[in-house]
Protein backbone atom coordinates (compact mmCIF):
# COMPACT_ATOMS: atom_id res chain seq x y z
CA UNK A 1 0.00 0.00 0.00
CA UNK A 2 1.06 3.57 -0.77
CA UNK A 3 0.10 6.42 1.62
CA UNK A 4 -0.87 9.55 0.59
CA UNK A 5 1.62 11.79 2.49
CA UNK A 6 5.13 10.45 4.21
CA UNK A 7 6.86 7.54 3.86
CA UNK A 8 5.55 4.24 5.06
CA UNK A 9 4.41 3.81 8.88
CA UNK A 10 4.90 7.97 8.97
CA UNK A 11 1.59 9.05 11.15
CA UNK A 12 0.32 12.76 10.07
CA UNK A 13 0.77 15.73 12.12
CA UNK A 14 -3.27 15.89 12.67
CA UNK A 15 -3.08 12.07 14.46
CA UNK A 16 -5.71 10.93 11.32
CA UNK A 17 -5.77 7.47 10.54
CA UNK A 18 -3.21 6.42 7.38
CA UNK A 19 -5.56 5.88 4.35
CA UNK A 20 -4.86 4.46 1.51
CA UNK A 21 -4.54 5.85 -2.03
CA UNK A 22 -5.27 2.52 -3.76
CA UNK A 23 -7.73 -0.30 -2.32
CA UNK A 24 -8.54 -3.92 -2.89
CA UNK A 25 -11.43 -5.04 -4.09
CA UNK A 26 -12.35 -6.92 -1.17
CA UNK A 27 -11.71 -3.88 1.18
CA UNK A 28 -14.23 -1.57 -1.18
CA UNK A 29 -16.78 -4.37 -0.83
CA UNK A 30 -16.65 -4.28 3.29
CA UNK A 31 -16.86 -0.89 3.25
CA UNK A 32 -20.06 -0.67 1.14
CA UNK A 33 -21.99 -3.68 3.01
CA UNK A 34 -21.22 -1.64 6.00
CA UNK A 35 -21.71 1.88 4.74
CA UNK A 36 -25.48 0.00 3.49
CA UNK A 37 -25.84 -1.72 6.87
CA UNK A 38 -26.15 1.62 8.74
CA UNK A 39 -27.95 3.22 6.36
CA UNK A 40 -30.71 0.43 6.24
CA UNK A 41 -30.04 0.51 10.14
CA UNK A 42 -30.59 4.74 10.24
CA UNK A 43 -34.15 4.17 7.79
CA UNK A 44 -35.40 1.26 9.79
CA UNK A 45 -35.39 3.56 12.97
CA UNK A 46 -36.75 6.63 11.21
CA UNK A 47 -39.62 4.65 9.62
CA UNK A 48 -42.71 5.18 11.73
CA UNK A 49 -45.02 2.24 12.71
CA UNK A 50 -46.97 0.18 10.82
CA UNK A 51 -45.28 2.08 7.51
CA UNK A 52 -43.11 0.92 5.19
CA UNK A 53 -40.75 3.74 2.98
CA UNK A 54 -40.47 2.91 -0.65
CA UNK A 55 -36.90 1.09 -0.21
CA UNK A 56 -38.37 -1.17 2.48
CA UNK A 57 -41.42 -1.94 0.23
CA UNK A 58 -39.51 -2.69 -2.79
CA UNK A 59 -36.79 -5.12 -0.78
CA UNK A 60 -39.68 -6.98 0.67
CA UNK A 61 -41.66 -7.89 -2.65
CA UNK A 62 -38.71 -8.48 -4.60
CA UNK A 63 -38.95 -6.27 -7.57
CA UNK A 64 -37.60 -3.46 -9.51
CA UNK A 65 -38.89 -0.34 -8.63
CA UNK A 66 -40.46 0.09 -12.30
CA UNK A 67 -42.36 -2.68 -11.62
CA UNK A 68 -43.50 -1.58 -7.98
CA UNK A 69 -44.78 1.61 -9.67
CA UNK A 70 -46.50 -0.59 -12.31
CA UNK A 71 -48.35 -2.94 -9.59
CA UNK A 72 -49.14 0.19 -7.46
CA UNK A 73 -51.05 2.26 -10.60
CA UNK A 74 -53.02 -0.91 -11.61
CA UNK A 75 -53.98 -1.21 -7.97
CA UNK A 76 -55.00 1.94 -6.81
CA UNK A 77 -51.89 2.28 -4.00
CA UNK A 78 -50.81 5.30 -3.15
CA UNK A 79 -48.63 6.37 -0.47
CA UNK A 80 -49.54 7.35 2.77
CA UNK A 81 -48.79 10.16 4.85
CA UNK A 82 -47.56 9.00 8.78
CA UNK A 83 -49.54 10.20 11.52
CA UNK A 84 -46.18 11.84 13.11
CA UNK A 85 -45.18 13.75 10.34
CA UNK A 86 -45.00 16.83 11.81
CA UNK A 87 -42.33 15.78 14.21
CA UNK A 88 -39.68 14.78 11.15
CA UNK A 89 -37.55 16.93 9.69
CA UNK A 90 -37.28 18.02 6.21
CA UNK A 91 -34.98 15.24 4.54
CA UNK A 92 -37.68 12.70 6.23
CA UNK A 93 -40.94 14.49 4.96
CA UNK A 94 -39.16 14.15 1.34
CA UNK A 95 -39.65 10.33 1.85
CA UNK A 96 -42.62 8.41 0.23
CA UNK A 97 -44.64 5.74 3.58
CA UNK A 98 -46.56 2.65 2.30
CA UNK A 99 -49.06 1.16 4.66
CA UNK A 100 -47.34 -2.31 5.92
CA UNK A 101 -51.44 -3.40 5.18
CA UNK A 102 -51.11 -2.50 1.70
CA UNK A 103 -47.77 -3.89 1.11
CA UNK A 104 -48.69 -7.77 2.93
CA UNK A 105 -52.02 -7.25 0.17
CA UNK A 106 -49.83 -6.75 -2.62
CA UNK A 107 -47.68 -9.42 -1.55
CA UNK A 108 -50.23 -12.38 -2.00
CA UNK A 109 -51.28 -10.13 -5.31
CA UNK A 110 -51.30 -12.59 -8.67
CA UNK A 111 -49.92 -9.85 -10.61
CA UNK A 112 -47.15 -9.77 -8.61
CA UNK A 113 -45.98 -13.51 -9.56
CA UNK A 114 -46.32 -12.46 -13.33
CA UNK A 115 -44.11 -9.36 -12.40
CA UNK A 116 -40.89 -11.62 -11.50
CA UNK A 117 -41.52 -13.78 -14.27
CA UNK A 118 -41.29 -11.06 -16.96
CA UNK A 119 -38.07 -10.07 -15.15
CA UNK A 120 -36.86 -13.63 -15.27
CA UNK A 121 -37.77 -13.79 -18.85
CA UNK A 122 -35.92 -10.46 -19.88
CA UNK A 123 -32.49 -12.22 -18.27
CA UNK A 124 -33.01 -15.12 -20.55
CA UNK A 125 -34.09 -13.23 -23.39
CA UNK A 126 -30.54 -11.37 -23.02
CA UNK A 127 -28.65 -14.53 -22.81
CA UNK A 128 -30.09 -16.45 -25.56
CA UNK A 129 -29.28 -13.04 -27.63
CA UNK A 130 -25.86 -13.05 -26.89
CA UNK A 131 -25.79 -17.06 -27.70
CA UNK A 132 -26.71 -15.59 -31.49
CA UNK A 133 -29.88 -18.06 -30.62
CA UNK A 134 -32.55 -15.70 -32.42
CA UNK A 135 -35.23 -18.29 -33.17
CA UNK A 136 -35.24 -19.39 -29.31
CA UNK A 137 -35.52 -15.89 -28.38
CA UNK A 138 -38.12 -15.06 -30.73
CA UNK A 139 -40.25 -17.60 -29.22
CA UNK A 140 -39.77 -16.91 -25.61
CA UNK A 141 -40.81 -12.96 -26.21
CA UNK A 142 -43.94 -14.33 -27.39
CA UNK A 143 -44.83 -16.33 -24.30
CA UNK A 144 -44.66 -13.42 -22.28
CA UNK A 145 -46.52 -13.46 -19.67
CA UNK A 146 -49.90 -10.60 -19.53
CA UNK A 147 -51.23 -9.35 -16.95
CA UNK A 148 -55.20 -9.75 -16.31
CA UNK A 149 -56.65 -6.06 -15.69
CA UNK A 150 -60.47 -7.88 -15.81
CA UNK A 151 -60.12 -9.16 -11.79
CA UNK A 152 -58.14 -5.61 -10.81
CA UNK A 153 -61.15 -3.77 -12.39
CA UNK A 154 -63.55 -5.80 -10.58
CA UNK A 155 -62.26 -5.68 -7.05
CA UNK A 156 -61.51 -2.04 -7.25
CA UNK A 157 -64.93 -1.14 -8.13
CA UNK A 158 -67.58 -3.49 -6.37
CA UNK A 159 -70.42 -0.98 -8.06
CA UNK A 160 -70.89 0.58 -11.32
CA UNK A 161 -71.16 4.33 -10.12
CA UNK A 162 -68.04 4.02 -8.18
CA UNK A 163 -66.16 3.19 -11.51
CA UNK A 164 -68.25 6.67 -12.81
CA UNK A 165 -66.04 8.40 -10.21
CA UNK A 166 -63.08 7.44 -11.41
CA UNK A 167 -64.17 7.90 -15.23
CA UNK A 168 -62.39 11.54 -15.62
CA UNK A 169 -58.48 10.53 -15.46
CA UNK A 170 -59.23 7.80 -17.60
CA UNK A 171 -60.95 9.69 -20.63
CA UNK A 172 -58.34 12.61 -19.95
CA UNK A 173 -55.74 10.07 -20.65
CA UNK A 174 -57.43 8.23 -23.71
CA UNK A 175 -58.22 11.24 -25.59
CA UNK A 176 -54.26 12.74 -24.76
CA UNK A 177 -52.79 9.17 -26.52
CA UNK A 178 -55.46 9.68 -28.76
CA UNK A 179 -54.24 12.40 -30.55
CA UNK A 180 -50.81 11.31 -30.28
CA UNK A 181 -48.92 9.56 -32.69
CA UNK A 182 -46.40 6.01 -32.52
CA UNK A 183 -44.25 7.30 -35.21
CA UNK A 184 -41.90 10.09 -35.56
CA UNK A 185 -39.34 11.22 -37.72
CA UNK A 186 -35.75 10.60 -36.30
CA UNK A 187 -33.65 14.07 -37.53
CA UNK A 188 -30.37 12.19 -36.94
CA UNK A 189 -30.94 9.58 -39.26
CA UNK A 190 -34.31 11.19 -41.31
CA UNK A 191 -36.07 8.04 -41.02
CA UNK A 192 -39.17 7.09 -39.24
CA UNK A 193 -38.78 5.56 -36.53
CA UNK A 194 -41.75 4.10 -33.78
CA UNK A 195 -41.89 4.48 -30.25
CA UNK A 196 -42.00 0.98 -28.88
CA UNK A 197 -45.12 1.11 -26.37
CA UNK A 198 -47.31 2.79 -28.61
CA UNK A 199 -47.05 1.01 -31.76
CA UNK A 200 -48.17 -2.26 -30.00
CA UNK A 201 -51.65 -1.40 -30.93
CA UNK A 202 -52.34 1.30 -27.62
CA UNK A 203 -52.99 4.14 -29.64
CA UNK A 204 -55.21 2.65 -32.00
CA UNK A 205 -57.34 1.72 -29.28
CA UNK A 206 -57.04 4.54 -27.59
CA UNK A 207 -58.57 5.96 -30.95
CA UNK A 208 -61.39 3.56 -30.85
CA UNK A 209 -62.45 4.25 -27.43
CA UNK A 210 -62.74 7.85 -27.77
CA UNK A 211 -64.50 7.56 -30.57
CA UNK A 212 -67.12 5.08 -29.06
CA UNK A 213 -67.28 7.66 -25.82
CA UNK A 214 -68.30 10.74 -28.51
CA UNK A 215 -70.68 8.24 -30.58
CA UNK A 216 -72.21 7.54 -26.92
CA UNK A 217 -72.56 11.51 -25.43
CA UNK A 218 -74.03 12.43 -29.12
CA UNK A 219 -76.82 9.15 -28.52
CA UNK A 220 -77.67 10.05 -25.04
CA UNK A 221 -77.69 14.00 -25.27
CA UNK A 222 -76.21 13.65 -21.99
CA UNK A 223 -73.28 16.66 -22.66
CA UNK A 224 -73.77 19.90 -20.30
CA UNK A 225 -70.79 22.25 -20.40
CA UNK A 226 -68.17 23.20 -22.59
CA UNK A 227 -65.31 25.15 -22.86
CA UNK A 228 -62.08 26.14 -25.08
CA UNK A 229 -58.72 27.23 -23.17
CA UNK A 230 -55.27 27.29 -24.36
CA UNK A 231 -54.85 23.51 -22.90
CA UNK A 232 -57.45 22.54 -24.95
CA UNK A 233 -61.58 21.91 -24.80
CA UNK A 234 -62.73 21.20 -21.26
CA UNK A 235 -66.46 19.04 -21.39
CA UNK A 236 -68.64 18.13 -18.64
CA UNK A 237 -71.40 14.81 -19.26
CA UNK A 238 -73.67 14.06 -16.79
CA UNK A 239 -73.76 10.16 -16.81
CA UNK A 240 -76.20 8.16 -15.23
CA UNK A 241 -76.56 10.70 -12.47
CA UNK A 242 -72.49 11.44 -12.14
CA UNK A 243 -70.51 14.74 -13.63
CA UNK A 244 -67.87 13.87 -15.78
CA UNK A 245 -65.45 16.26 -16.71
CA UNK A 246 -62.56 15.68 -19.13
CA UNK A 247 -59.83 17.95 -20.92
CA UNK A 248 -59.18 17.67 -24.69
CA UNK A 249 -55.76 19.17 -25.43
CA UNK A 250 -55.68 20.78 -29.06
CA UNK A 251 -54.09 19.10 -32.08
CA UNK A 252 -50.91 19.73 -32.83
CA UNK A 253 -47.86 17.65 -34.28
CA UNK A 254 -45.93 16.79 -31.42
CA UNK A 255 -42.20 15.95 -31.90
CA UNK A 256 -40.79 13.49 -30.26
CA UNK A 257 -37.87 14.32 -27.76
CA UNK A 258 -35.30 11.85 -26.95
CA UNK A 259 -34.31 10.75 -23.26
CA UNK A 260 -38.40 11.11 -21.98
CA UNK A 261 -39.36 8.09 -19.76
CA UNK A 262 -42.41 7.13 -20.77
CA UNK A 263 -43.33 4.13 -18.88
CA UNK A 264 -45.37 5.34 -16.07
CA UNK A 265 -47.60 7.14 -18.12
CA UNK A 266 -48.03 3.84 -20.53
CA UNK A 267 -49.22 1.72 -17.08
CA UNK A 268 -51.61 4.01 -16.67
CA UNK A 269 -52.73 4.16 -20.13
CA UNK A 270 -52.92 -0.06 -20.37
CA UNK A 271 -55.01 -0.26 -17.49
CA UNK A 272 -57.39 2.84 -18.32
CA UNK A 273 -58.30 1.21 -22.24
CA UNK A 274 -59.35 -1.87 -20.27
CA UNK A 275 -61.18 0.13 -18.04
CA UNK A 276 -63.04 2.24 -20.43
CA UNK A 277 -63.95 -0.19 -22.63
CA UNK A 278 -65.58 -1.91 -19.60
CA UNK A 279 -67.39 1.03 -18.78
CA UNK A 280 -68.40 1.70 -22.42
CA UNK A 281 -69.76 -1.68 -23.13
CA UNK A 282 -72.05 -1.38 -19.79
CA UNK A 283 -73.25 2.35 -21.02
CA UNK A 284 -74.04 1.18 -24.86
CA UNK A 285 -75.53 -1.78 -23.60
CA UNK A 286 -78.07 -0.11 -21.33
CA UNK A 287 -78.48 2.53 -24.11
CA UNK A 288 -79.28 0.04 -26.44
CA UNK A 289 -82.09 -1.71 -23.90
CA UNK A 290 -83.59 1.69 -23.35
CA UNK A 291 -84.05 2.50 -26.84
CA UNK A 292 -85.64 -1.18 -27.21
CA UNK A 293 -87.98 -0.72 -24.50
CA UNK A 294 -89.09 2.30 -26.24
CA UNK A 295 -89.94 1.48 -29.08
CA UNK A 296 -91.68 -1.40 -27.45
CA UNK A 297 -94.03 0.70 -25.56
CA UNK A 298 -94.52 3.06 -28.85
CA UNK A 299 -95.83 -0.06 -30.14
CA UNK A 300 -98.29 -1.25 -27.44
CA UNK A 301 -101.60 0.04 -27.91
CA UNK A 302 -103.33 1.60 -24.28
CA UNK A 303 -102.72 4.38 -22.29
CA UNK A 304 -99.20 4.11 -20.12
CA UNK A 305 -99.39 4.58 -16.87
CA UNK A 306 -96.92 7.11 -15.77
CA UNK A 307 -94.35 6.15 -12.80
CA UNK A 308 -93.89 9.95 -11.61
CA UNK A 309 -97.48 9.62 -9.84
CA UNK A 310 -96.47 6.83 -7.31
CA UNK A 311 -92.78 8.17 -7.03
CA UNK A 312 -93.43 11.85 -7.61
CA UNK A 313 -89.68 13.66 -8.35
CA UNK A 314 -88.04 16.32 -6.02
CA UNK A 315 -87.16 19.86 -6.89
CA UNK A 316 -83.56 19.01 -8.08
CA UNK A 317 -84.19 16.10 -9.90
CA UNK A 318 -87.10 18.04 -11.89
CA UNK A 319 -84.32 20.85 -12.17
CA UNK A 320 -81.92 17.95 -13.62
CA UNK A 321 -84.67 16.54 -16.30
CA UNK A 322 -85.81 20.51 -17.30
CA UNK A 323 -82.16 21.15 -18.04
CA UNK A 324 -81.66 17.85 -19.95
CA UNK A 325 -84.50 19.12 -22.21
CA UNK A 326 -83.40 22.08 -22.80
CA UNK A 327 -80.45 20.62 -23.84
CA UNK A 328 -81.77 18.72 -26.63
CA UNK A 329 -83.85 20.81 -27.96
CA UNK A 330 -80.91 23.76 -28.14
CA UNK A 331 -80.20 23.51 -31.77
CA UNK A 332 -83.33 21.26 -32.92
CA UNK A 333 -84.28 21.89 -36.58
CA UNK A 334 -80.89 24.01 -37.31
CA UNK A 335 -78.42 22.24 -39.79
CA UNK A 336 -74.83 23.69 -39.79
CA UNK A 337 -72.05 23.63 -42.26
CA UNK A 338 -68.57 23.32 -40.63
CA UNK A 339 -65.81 25.12 -42.76
CA UNK A 340 -62.49 23.30 -42.77
CA UNK A 341 -60.54 25.32 -41.03
CA UNK A 342 -62.80 25.04 -38.19
CA UNK A 343 -62.01 21.96 -35.21
CA UNK A 344 -64.95 19.80 -36.69
CA UNK A 345 -64.48 17.34 -34.20
CA UNK A 346 -65.51 19.18 -31.23
CA UNK A 347 -68.10 21.55 -33.16
CA UNK A 348 -69.65 18.25 -34.22
CA UNK A 349 -70.31 16.37 -30.74
CA UNK A 350 -71.52 20.16 -29.26
CA UNK A 351 -73.89 20.56 -31.94
CA UNK A 352 -75.17 16.98 -32.41
CA UNK A 353 -75.48 16.21 -28.68
CA UNK A 354 -77.39 19.90 -28.59
CA UNK A 355 -79.95 18.36 -31.15
CA UNK A 356 -78.32 20.19 -34.71
CA UNK A 357 -77.02 18.02 -37.52
CA UNK A 358 -73.70 18.76 -38.95
CA UNK A 359 -72.46 18.85 -42.43
CA UNK A 360 -68.78 19.10 -43.37
CA UNK A 361 -68.68 17.75 -46.89
CA UNK A 362 -67.99 20.70 -49.34
CA UNK A 363 -70.01 19.01 -51.86
CA UNK A 364 -73.36 19.69 -49.97
CA UNK A 365 -72.08 23.31 -48.71
CA UNK A 366 -74.86 25.04 -50.99
CA UNK A 367 -77.57 23.13 -49.74
CA UNK A 368 -80.57 25.03 -48.78
CA UNK A 369 -81.88 23.39 -45.75
CA UNK A 370 -78.42 24.87 -44.09
CA UNK A 371 -79.50 27.42 -41.88
CA UNK A 372 -75.83 28.40 -39.95
CA UNK A 373 -72.18 28.07 -41.52
CA UNK A 374 -69.65 28.43 -39.22
CA UNK A 375 -66.38 29.82 -40.46
CA UNK A 376 -62.94 30.92 -39.16
CA UNK A 377 -62.34 33.91 -41.50
CA UNK A 378 -62.41 37.57 -41.51
CA UNK A 379 -64.30 37.72 -44.85
CA UNK A 380 -66.44 36.12 -46.57
CA UNK A 381 -66.26 35.51 -50.16
CA UNK A 382 -69.40 33.82 -51.80
CA UNK A 383 -72.28 34.89 -49.02
CA UNK A 384 -75.22 33.28 -49.55
CA UNK A 385 -78.83 35.19 -47.76
CA UNK A 386 -80.39 32.30 -46.70
CA UNK A 387 -77.87 31.13 -44.05
CA UNK A 388 -76.15 32.82 -40.99
CA UNK A 389 -72.27 33.06 -40.69
CA UNK A 390 -70.80 32.63 -37.20
CA UNK A 391 -67.73 32.03 -35.44
CA UNK A 392 -66.97 28.84 -33.59
CA UNK A 393 -67.54 30.36 -30.43
CA UNK A 394 -71.18 31.21 -31.04
CA UNK A 395 -71.78 27.25 -30.38
CA UNK A 396 -69.98 27.04 -27.19
CA UNK A 397 -71.30 30.32 -25.84
CA UNK A 398 -75.11 29.10 -26.80
CA UNK A 399 -74.41 25.49 -25.40
CA UNK A 400 -73.30 26.75 -21.99
CA UNK A 401 -76.29 29.36 -21.49
CA UNK A 402 -78.82 27.35 -23.17
CA UNK A 403 -79.83 30.14 -25.48
CA UNK A 404 -79.45 31.05 -29.51
CA UNK A 405 -77.01 34.21 -28.76
CA UNK A 406 -77.27 37.03 -31.41
CA UNK A 407 -75.37 36.01 -34.42
CA UNK A 408 -74.42 39.45 -35.10
CA UNK A 409 -72.31 39.75 -31.91
CA UNK A 410 -70.11 36.68 -33.75
CA UNK A 411 -69.94 37.44 -37.46
CA UNK A 412 -66.59 37.00 -39.17
CA UNK A 413 -63.99 39.42 -38.89
CA UNK A 414 -65.82 41.00 -35.33
CA UNK A 415 -64.12 41.17 -32.30
CA UNK A 416 -65.49 38.54 -30.09
CA UNK A 417 -67.33 38.83 -26.77
CA UNK A 418 -65.45 37.12 -23.36
CA UNK A 419 -65.72 33.61 -23.54
CA UNK A 420 -67.17 32.77 -20.45
CA UNK A 421 -66.53 29.56 -18.61
CA UNK A 422 -68.86 27.51 -17.27
CA UNK A 423 -66.90 25.37 -14.52
CA UNK A 424 -66.37 29.00 -11.85
CA UNK A 425 -70.40 28.96 -11.24
CA UNK A 426 -70.44 30.79 -7.35
CA UNK A 427 -66.92 30.01 -6.95
CA UNK A 428 -65.52 34.16 -7.54
CA UNK A 429 -66.74 35.93 -5.01
CA UNK A 430 -66.19 39.94 -3.95
CA UNK A 431 -65.11 41.60 -0.67
CA UNK A 432 -68.72 41.18 1.01
CA UNK A 433 -68.78 37.55 -0.27
CA UNK A 434 -71.62 37.96 -2.48
CA UNK A 435 -71.10 35.61 -6.10
CA UNK A 436 -69.25 38.16 -8.61
CA UNK A 437 -70.83 37.97 -12.30
CA UNK A 438 -69.28 39.63 -15.23
CA UNK A 439 -70.33 41.98 -17.26
CA UNK A 440 -70.84 39.71 -19.75
CA UNK A 441 -73.04 37.45 -18.03
CA UNK A 442 -75.02 39.88 -16.84
CA UNK A 443 -75.97 41.13 -20.60
CA UNK A 444 -76.45 37.41 -21.38
CA UNK A 445 -79.12 37.23 -18.58
CA UNK A 446 -80.84 40.38 -19.60
CA UNK A 447 -80.86 38.41 -23.58
CA UNK A 448 -83.26 35.64 -21.53
CA UNK A 449 -85.36 37.44 -19.49
CA UNK A 450 -86.09 40.83 -20.66
CA UNK A 451 -87.25 43.55 -18.44
CA UNK A 452 -91.12 44.31 -18.35
CA UNK A 453 -91.66 46.79 -21.10
CA UNK A 454 -89.06 45.95 -23.30
CA UNK A 455 -91.20 44.02 -26.47
CA UNK A 456 -93.81 46.56 -25.77
CA UNK A 457 -92.42 48.43 -28.84
CA UNK A 458 -91.90 45.89 -30.99
CA UNK A 459 -95.90 44.58 -30.62
CA UNK A 460 -97.22 47.86 -32.47
CA UNK A 461 -98.42 47.66 -35.42
CA UNK A 462 -96.70 49.22 -38.18
CA UNK A 463 -97.87 51.46 -40.86
CA UNK A 464 -98.32 49.07 -42.96
CA UNK A 465 -99.68 46.68 -41.25
CA UNK A 466 -103.34 47.59 -41.90
CA UNK A 467 -104.39 46.05 -44.86
CA UNK A 468 -103.95 42.38 -43.56
CA UNK A 469 -101.57 41.20 -45.48
CA UNK A 470 -98.49 38.49 -44.18
CA UNK A 471 -95.04 38.15 -45.67
CA UNK A 472 -93.93 34.68 -47.24
CA UNK A 473 -92.10 31.69 -45.84
CA UNK A 474 -88.82 32.96 -46.86
CA UNK A 475 -89.46 36.78 -46.58
CA UNK A 476 -90.02 36.40 -42.58
CA UNK A 477 -88.08 37.79 -40.37
CA UNK A 478 -85.31 35.29 -38.39
CA UNK A 479 -85.83 34.45 -34.86
CA UNK A 480 -82.91 35.70 -32.28
CA UNK A 481 -79.68 33.47 -32.89
CA UNK A 482 -80.77 33.10 -36.35
CA UNK A 483 -83.33 30.49 -36.09
CA UNK A 484 -86.52 30.80 -38.82
CA UNK A 485 -89.79 31.16 -36.65
CA UNK A 486 -92.14 28.96 -37.06
CA UNK A 487 -95.36 29.56 -39.98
Amino acid sequence: FFYGKGFPGQRLLDDSPLLPLRMGRREKVNREKKRSKVRKDDEDMMTPKNYLSKRQAIRKLQITPRQFARLCIIKGMHPRLPGKINTMNAKEKKREFYSKQDINWLNIEPSLAKLRNVQTMKKKLVKLTRKIEYDRARNMAKAKPQIEYGPIIKERYPTFIQALNDLDDALCHVFLYAQLTALYLDEGTNNIQGIPDLTTGLQQKAQQLATRFNEYVVKTKCLRKSFVSIKGYYYEADIKGVSVVWLVPHFFSIANTAGIDRHVMIYFLEYYVVFLDFVLFRLESEAAAQDEAGKDDREEDGDTHNLTEDFPEGPQQQATRSDAGACAKLFQGLRFFLSREVPQTHLSLVIRSFGGEVVTDEAHRGDLSITHEVIDRPTVTHRQLDRDYVQPQWVFDCANNRFLLPVEQYAPGVALPPHLSPFTEAAIKDHEGNPYIPDRQREIDSMKDPKPGFMDDMDDDGPGDDDGLRDGPRDRPRARGGKRQAG
